[in-house]
Order: structure tokens, then C-alpha cells, then sequence
């Protein structure tokens, strides 16, 4: 979003140009499209495939294209359960706890409400099929779709800008949309990859039968997050893992 908002387009910043990422996400400027609502030319959210239907069955919207990343599914999944596991560390404050914690698979917010899974497979399962329900949606109604590879979008400004530039217009030449990615892209964010294989510098090619991590693997990629940010030896999380250590 900082890069089209870079490019010239109308965005998320155009109207709340003090709007942030969330820190350890790197997400966020997003908007939801509900009816009456005043949107920018170009808008984000990472729900729309439960109202892709209604949105494209109502007549005040018109869809130029829709830009789709692509990530591989195990680091996609693998990265969703991480962040949800640090926010864990980051909320439990008794260290008995957190080590009962590590092996739970299910986890939940609300009081009386709804028990989730942690399990990188379930939540791979629903990042595919809500995938599978916007292509499906989009295709059905001829809506231009653009590809974009994850983490090559990052790593590769000239290949970001070759996929867009039919939608950029004359708002931007190569030369500066180069220099607004290197401005802009931090390669070293895109953790999770290198975090699943450390002994290898770059991620394992995509394949079909590629194994998922187990839920304590990525709970101790999620206990080393949040230990880095973690700012003196009194915390729990230190604690925990002096503890581990004797």
C-alpha cells in the first residue's frame, strides 16, 4: 500500500496519512468496503473473500483490477499461527502458564467464546479455500487479476513494476519507482522462511508435499520474537528461558 500510495495512487494514506503498519505484523492500512462508506481508488483488506460476492453484485463499485500476492502456503500459514503465538507471550504475564501454554494447539480471546486452532495446517486450509473463493468470484466476473509473488515482490522492485505498470498510468516512471521500492522494501521482515530452515539462506523451492512445522516449532519461532524484544532479565518471557536453560 506505501508503494502505490508512493506511485501517485489515491490510498488508505491519501485520507489518514498518519496511519501506521502494526509493528510486528507489518500489516495494516487496510479498509473494509461497507456501502455509503467514502474509499480511495485503491483499497486492501485481507478479508475479502467473505463479501467478494457483494461487493462485486453492487453497482456504486467498479473493480479495474485486483492485485493478488502469493505466498507459499506452509510459510503463509506458518507466519499466521507465529504472530498469534507471540501476541500470546506478550499478553501472559505468569511463567508457569506460558510453559503450560506451549502445548496447547487451540487457543481463545473471549471469555465463554469461540476455541480456535494453532495448528498450521488448519489455518492453511482457510487461506486456501477463501483464496479459491476470490479467484473463483473474480474470474466469473472478468475482473482483471495481477499476480504477485511473495517474497519477490519485496526482493525485486523492477519486477513489482513491470507487473503493475499497465495500472500505474504516467504517474511514475521506472527510474523513480525503483528508488521508491529500495526506499521502501525491508527483505529482512520477510523472517519466516529463514526461521523454518536456518541452515539454509534462502527458502526450499514450493512443493506440493512440503511439511508443515509442528505447533512447537512455531512456538519457540514465536518465543525468540518476542525474547529480542523483550528489555531487561526481569521479564517472564527471560525468565522462562533461564529456566530452560538450568
Amino acid at each position: 500500500m506505501q508503494y502505490l500510495h508512493g506511485c501517485g495512487l489515491e490510498t488508505h494514506l491519501t485520507q489518514h496519512p498518519k496511519a501506521s503498519l502494526f509493528k510486528h505484523a507489518n500489516a495494516g492500512l487496510e479498509d473494509i468496503p461497507t456501502p455509503g462508506k467514502k474509499l480511495p481508488y485503491v483499497i486492501k483488506t485481507p478479508w475479502l473473500y467473505e463479501f467478494v460476492d457483494r461487493l462485486l453484485n453492487r453497482g456504486d463499485i467498479t473493480i479495474d483490477v485486483a492485485v493478488l500476492p502469493m505466498r507459499d502456503l506452509v510459510e503463509a500459514a506458518s507466519s499466521r499461527v507465529t504472530l498469534e503465538m507471540r501476541q500470546r507471550y506478550a499478553t501472559l504475564r505468569d511463567p508457569e502458564l506460558m510453559e503450560e501454554c506451549t502445548k496447547w494447539e487451540t487457543w481463545g480471546k473471549t471469555p465463554g467464546g469461540v476455541v480456535y486452532s494453532l495448528n498450521p495446517i488448519d489455518q492453511a486450509r482457510i487461506l486456501a479455500v477463501g483464496f479459491h473463493q476470490v479467484i473463483h468470484a473474480l474470474v466469473g466476473r472478468r475482473v482483471p487479476i495481477v499476480f504477485l509473488d511473495f517474497p519477490r515482490m519485496v526482493e525485486d522492485g523492477e519486477y513489482l513494476y513491470e507487473q503493475l505498470k499497465p495500472y500505474l498510468g504516467s504517474a511514475i516512471d521506472q527510474e523513480a519507482a525503483l528508488e521508491l521500492h529500495r526506499s521502501l522494501a525491508n527483505p529482512d521482515l520477510v523472517r519466516v522462511g529463514s526461521e523454518l530452515n536456518p541452515e539454509s539462506s534462502v527458502a526450499p523451492a514450493n512443493e506440493a508435499a512440503q511439511a508443515f512445522p509442528s505447533v512447537e516449532s512455531l512456538d519457540r519461532m514465536a518465543l525468540l520474537r518476542e525474547l529480542k524484544a523483550a528489555k531487561n532479565a526481569r521479564s517472564p518471557l527471560l525468565k522462562r528461558l533461564f529456566k530452560r536453560r538450568q
